[in-house]
């Protein structure tokens, strides 16, 4: 068995964190991070707060705006982060949609997409044994093409540990609020 911890766990309808994905060849079990031992697997990824996407297949850049990871230089990994495209293909309609929100929350600008990839086949794609596999079954295969948006002010994401943390603060305030008035009657 094997386990992927502290990663931000990508799911159908939310992004959650705090569990760990344990698996073989397919999902055997999502767990609560507190309820994990290490020794019920024998490897173990530590995701290290970056996304855990379940159905991407070795999902991995080689670079990207002219740079390469094996550059090895702090210029060509900030090449890659400004201006950095990433090609996008996917058989999940929900996981597709989705990445229209996510994709522009997390400061990319989509410039190109496609419901159906095959209809009209770019010169650029490659197809895969699965992309030909979901095919022949009428599955259509999602495709975008998003740049990185140079501007910090264009990631509008907050992580999901933000988000609860921003939401008990608020109904604190708020029964704060509802407290200070029932005293003032």
């Amino acid at each position: 068995m094997k386990a992927i911890i502290d990663g931000l766990l990508v799911l159908p309808h939310e992004i959650v964190t705090g569990k760990v994905l344990m698996y073989e060849k397919d999902i055997w079990k999502i767990v609560p991070r507190k309820e994990f031992r290490a020794g019920m697997c024998t490897d173990l990824v530590d995701a290290n707060g970056g996304f855990v996407v379940p159905g991407f297949i070795n999902e991995h850049i080689h670079g990207c705006a002219g740079a390469d990871t094996m550059d090895e230089s702090e210029d060509a990994l900030k090449k890659m982060q400004d201006g950095g495209e990433i090609y996008f293909k996917t058989d999940d309609d929900d996981l597709f949609r989705d990445s229209l929100e996510y994709f522009p929350a997390s400061g990319y600008d989509i410039e190109w997409m496609t419901f159906d990839l095959h209809e009209n086949e770019p010169e650029w794609n490659i197809r895969t044994e699965h992309e030909g596999m979901f095919t022949e079954m009428g599955i259509k295969i999602k495709a975008l093409i998003a740049r990185k948006n140079p501007d910090p002010a264009s990631v509008t994401w907050i992580e999901p540990k933000v988000l609860k943390r921003q939401a008990r603060e608020a109904a604190e305030a708020e029964a704060r609020a509802a407290q200070e008035g029932e005293d003032n009657e």
